[in-house]
């Protein structure tokens, strides 16, 4: 039990009440890298009140949430951010899961289901068990947690009281100092009445995490179900018998023997071979890569799925089986090396966009997963597949802030505008603050033709107006590609008076003589 039940609850009011003042009415950047160190401090402060050292393997997940929090102020691009803290918030669901052995390493998926439910539950009945009365120390003296309790009880009684007594004070000073006073009324302007049902509602919601932090930290410090999966216990018990999963299995072999042939007697072999069918060899590679890399993910799910429920009596039966589930990871792999072919060769004719960069970053950490999925079966150890998932999952969200979606975007796109290709400058323009440094970079080095530098220039125009209105912001906002961009737009402020920007039907656009570049466009893969 909790020996200390007002740390608890003093650590989960400073954690919710940063969620407010971090992020209330404001758009994400070093506030995320602020509220994961936060609450990482408060809870490995509390456990060290509480006598409870973190695991080793957990100080792991620590540094990457604490990573995965730096990617706001490191990117600016939306799909980057919203990974990173996904991330960011389930490494801390990890810590909460396993705390003081770190046993999460070895949960299986079914595992990781029932610890997040567990969890879940926790955030409501955590509280609960933080209001009943702590173990009594040896000596008989009053329980630490009833004195910590009552300590934040008169501190806040102590605030009440001081009330009128600063007001008093309040009113003397700014009568004597009006620039005092001026100051002092604009702080009280911040708790004006007409504000009060956005204040009502801000408290109630610092108070429902509050409660639900407190259920968090309650958990990962006093966690009851704290302990190694036993295969033998915990999970699905197999009950299907191994000869409609080998006929599943066997079936679904011969459908992809048959597309594999078609993939390399057509899109593997000659251009000839295509063209004779009435498709452009780009036509050709537009159509299926989705398709294929969704077949991918449900013949995963598929080889999991029937090994979860799938009865191994004998080793000739686990034999057969993990062959045909070989067999089918090995065809998925051609079919996935057929859609990163079918990708490279649509963003070559079509150029590059921000979904087509995220599956090109997708598609071989799915095969990653293919290759340890039937690597463990092989051996026998699908129960280590959970981890595997967790390491893909990290490893997928941490390659997008590396690769650095739009600069990555707009580098591929003026480089085939170099090379001749079709310039979507227009696309250029709905990028993040990412993309400025490579756009200036392109526009002042690469060797564009005329037309298509002044399309590049006007993006640039169009990104400026954009981006230095959206600079008005709190410091918890900041970010470190925003303030690049608004260095940059301001110190080639001359270059970009040659694509004034006007006003028209309620839209921007770029009016340079035979430029005519509009700043709203939509766009869609």
């Amino acid at each position: 039990m909790p020996r200390k039940t007002g740390y608890f609850w003093l650590a989960a009011l400073l954690s919710g009440w940063a969620v407010d003042f971090l992020f209330w009415g404001k758009t994400p950047g070093i506030s995320v890298l602020l509220w994961v160190g936060w609450v990482l401090a408060l809870g490995l402060t509390l456990g060290y009140v509480e006598g409870i050292r973190p695991s080793k393997v957990n100080f792991l997940a620590v540094a990457l949430a604490i990573l995965a929090g730096a990617v706001p102020f490191l990117r600016r691009e939306p799909f980057t951010l919203f990974v990173a803290c996904l991330l960011a918030f389930c490494l801390l669901c990890l810590l909460a899961f396993s705390f003081r052995n770190g046993y999460w390493v070895f949960y299986r998926i079914w595992d990781y289901l029932v610890a997040t439910l567990r969890l879940i539950g926790e955030w409501f009945t955590g509280g609960l068990r933080l209001k009943r009365s702590p173990v009594a120390e040896s000596d008989g003296a009053k329980p630490a947690g009833k004195k910590g309790a009552n300590t934040v009880l008169l501190v806040l009684l102590g605030i009440l009281l001081a009330l009128p007594i600063l007001g008093i004070f309040g009113a003397l000073l700014s009568a004597a100092d009006p620039i005092f006073g001026a100051r002092l009324a604009d702080f009280l302007a911040i708790f004006n009445i007409e504000n009060l049902p956005e204040y009502l509602f801000r408290l109630a919601y610092i108070l429902v995490l509050m409660y639900f932090i407190a259920g968090s930290f309650v958990h990962a410090f006093y966690n009851r179900h704290d302990e190694i999966p036993d295969p033998a216990r915990n999970g699905f018990k197999p009950f299907m018998s191994w000869i409609p999963a080998a006929v599943i299995l066997f079936l679904v072999d011969l459908l992809f023997v048959a597309f594999v042939v078609v993939q390399f007697t057509y899109f593997f072999g000659a251009h000839s071979n295509i063209t004779a069918e009435g498709y452009t060899y780009a036509e050709y590679a537009r159509r299926g890569f989705f398709e294929l890399v969704s077949v991918a993910v449900i013949s995963l799910i598929l080889v999991f799925g029937l090994g979860a429920i799938t009865q191994r009596k004998t080793r000739s039966q686990q034999n057969i089986l993990a062959a045909l589930n070989l067999v089918l990871i090995c065809l998925v792999l051609v079919m996935l090396l057929s859609s990163w072919q079918r990708l490279n060769l649509y963003e070559e004719a079509y150029g590059y966009s921000r979904l087509r960069a995220y599956t090109t970053i997708f598609i071989p950490w799915l095969g990653a997963l293919l290759v340890a999925a039937g690597v463990l079966d092989v051996m026998g150890k699908m129960r280590w597949f959970g981890l595997s998932l967790v390491i893909v999952i990290v490893g997928f969200s941490l390659s997008l802030p590396i690769l650095n979606i739009d600069k990555f975007i707009a580098s591929r796109n003026i480089d085939r505008a170099v090379s001749g290709e079709e310039f979507d400058a227009a696309y250029l323009a709905t990028l993040s603050s990412d993309a400025v440094p490579t756009m200036f970079e392109g526009y002042y080095t690469a060797d564009l033709d005329p037309v298509d530098k002044a399309k590049l220039g006007a993006s640039l125009a169009c990104m400026s107006q954009r981006l230095l209105q959206s600079q008005e912001q709190p410091w918890q906002s900041y970010n470190l590609p925003d303030a690049t961009a608004s260095a940059l737009f301001i110190a080639n402020q001359e270059m970009l008076e040659k694509y004034p920007l006007t006003m028209k039907d309620g839209f921007w656009q770029v009016d340079a003589g035979e430029i005519q570049f509009s700043c709203n466009s939509l766009y869609l893969d």
